[in-house]
């Protein structure tokens, strides 16, 4: 094509939130200044066919697209067969960069091409370069409007609750299932409790096509809470917006978003952003905060698994997500974490670790615990991002499968420390061991092991950087 322009923006926001926003062309009127009305019109594999309707240099004009979503690179291609006049053909393509978690660059490229008889197609337009001059002020100015309507709206958007990381949590993963299945799996509510190792109960208060309002009983730090949520259904974008109209007993107010998109017929894409603040008057915002923070990313994660479990029919992935502050710096915390031989003399639950090979970054070495069984774990230290991954060929006889990691974040007065486990528990195992039937009980004491594991390896660390700086 002849002509080209690019425009762009830095938007102080995760890169998968800003493509989310992209990807639902329903939501265009209500944040881009120029879009009037945005439907789809079909939805075929990973195609979608658009209809936009848009201010162009103060005329409403309609025009069709085609539109290819590629949730894996973040980038969405567009092929206008049906432009605005006076162009013949025109491709647009929306482009999102990530810099870091809350940092992302935001792309559009316009490519066209205009008629070659223009005459009385647009008022005041009546030769090539006319039509030229009329065609890029127009993209200029739509381009550059609404590049800054989506930059001012994900970054003002709950900002009260954005400017702390632990009220804001974003989850994007691809899904071996259709689009369709997987929304289904989310919209309905009624089998929640029999899917989802947290949800005790379900009770639906009203329903209508459109939106529910459900009470739910759940279990959050061990104990059981409860709350209620209002859920308002997008079937044609796969979108589930929710907000709590009875809050969580830490909590003042939650709110968030599921999005399911297509990648093709047996593929999709499934995010979800939540928002929440803790309340004024909780004793130890801090340990409100870690609690929150370990409790929907853990349940985000969990849903998850278990809808690719269900729909698969396959063993369900569980996951675990904790953080804790201490008060030391994030390469004090990463250099006792990271170095294995501090493991064999600190750690409690380290009975026995023999190193097999470590370089400083690869690390291979089996391990038995308090009860003598032996594992086998390889671990990937990244000195540069402070984490710790790790996976265990060979793990515990009560673990099918262990993966994980350990992050350390920076904060003002220490170190806030993520730690993530990624297990399948061996049922037959399990029930001889914790003398139980039932698959819930059984999770729920490898996850307590776990937890309890995880905190005694920090609790070494302290007590060993204390002594350290004594």
């Amino acid at each position: 094509m002849k002509y080209h322009t690019t425009h762009s923006i830095i938007c102080e926001a995760d890169a998968k939130a800003v493509f989310s926003l992209l990807s639902d062309v329903s939501r265009w009127p209500d944040i881009m200044e120029p879009c009037k009305k945005a439907r789809l019109v079909e939805r075929v594999e990973t195609s979608e066919i658009i209809e936009l309707t848009a201010d162009v240099n103060g005329m409403e004009m309609t025009w069709k697209s085609e539109r290819k979503v590629y949730p894996d690179i973040l980038r969405i291609e567009s092929n206008i067969f049906q432009p605005m006049e006076p162009a013949k053909s025109m491709w647009t393509t929306w482009q999102v960069y990530s810099i870091n978690k809350a940092k992302c660059l935001l792309m559009l490229n316009n490519d066209y091409d205009i008629k070659k008889d223009v005459g009385g197609l647009i008022p005041g337009v009546e030769d090539t370069i006319e039509a030229e001059f009329f065609l890029n002020q127009a993209i200029d100015f739509n381009s550059t409007t609404e590049l800054r309507n989506i930059k001012t709206f994900i970054e003002q958007t709950d900002k009260k609750m954005k400017s702390n990381p632990s009220n804001y949590y974003s989850f994007t993963k691809a899904c071996p299932v259709s689009a369709s299945e997987a929304y289904q799996c989310l919209k309905n509510t009624t089998r929640w409790a029999g899917w989802f190792s947290n949800c005790e109960k379900i009770e639906v208060l009203s329903r209508t096509k459109e939106c529910e309002t459900i009470h739910i009983w759940g279990y959050q730090d061990r104990k059981l809470i409860d709350w209620i949520t209002k859920r308002v259904y997008m079937d044609e974008s796969y979108r589930i917006v929710y907000n709590f109209e009875k809050q969580m007993p830490l909590l003042s107010e939650m709110h968030g978003e599921w999005q399911v998109i297509p990648i093709d017929e047996k593929n999709c894409m499934i995010s979800a952003n939540r928002y929440w603040a803790i309340k004024k008057e909780v004793d130890n915002p801090l340990k409100a905060k870690q609690i929150m923070y370990g409790f929907v990313s853990t349940n985000t994660e969990n849903e998850f698994n278990a809808i690719v479990s269900k729909l698969r029919k396959i063993e369900k992935v569980n996951v675990m997500i904790k953080s804790l502050f201490v008060p030391f710096k994030p390469t004090e915390i990463y250099e006792f974490m990271s170095d294995l031989n501090k493991w064999k003399e600190y750690i409690p639950h380290c009975n026995t670790l023999n190193i097999i090979y470590d370089d400083g970054i690869n690390q291979i070495f089996t391990m038995s615990g308090s009860k003598s069984e032996e594992f086998q774990s390889v671990r990937v230290c990244e000195n540069v991002n402070l984490k710790i991954k790790y996976f265990q060929p060979s793990p515990p006889p009560l673990l099918k499968y262990h993966t994980g990691e350990w992050i350390f974040l920076n904060e003002w007065t220490g170190t806030t420390i993520i730690f993530r486990h990624e297990y399948i528990i061996n049922l037959t195992m399990c029930k001889k061991y914790f003398v139980c039937e039932d698959y819930v009980t059984c999770n729920k004491k490898i996850e307590e092991i776990l937890e309890k594991n995880s905190y005694a390896a920090i609790k070494s660390c302290t007590q060993y950087l204390r002594k350290k700086g004594n």
